[in-house]
């Protein structure tokens, strides 16, 4: 089976960490069952590596407008 994902490892994304708009790079992406669903997970961190998380496709956006258009 192949899945298919919006982002891949080394991609650069927007998230909000926190109030704040933070220009990220994708480090991982993660597959998990839940509930007989298949989520994509992607594990982030800021250029400086200093910050990092986990946020679902739907918290990631390709540019920073898209992101404040989401607020």
């Amino acid at each position: 089976m192949t899945i298919e994902t919006k982002y891949n490892i080394g991609d650069e994304v927007w998230a909000k960490f926190g109030c704040e708009a933070i220009l990220c790079k994708i480090d991982d992406v993660l597959i998990i069952e839940d509930d007989g669903f298949l989520k994509v997970v992607y594990s982030v961190s800021d250029l400086n590596e200093r910050m990092f998380g986990t946020r679902f496709t739907s918290e990631l956006f390709p540019t920073k407008g898209e992101l404040l258009k989401s607020l």
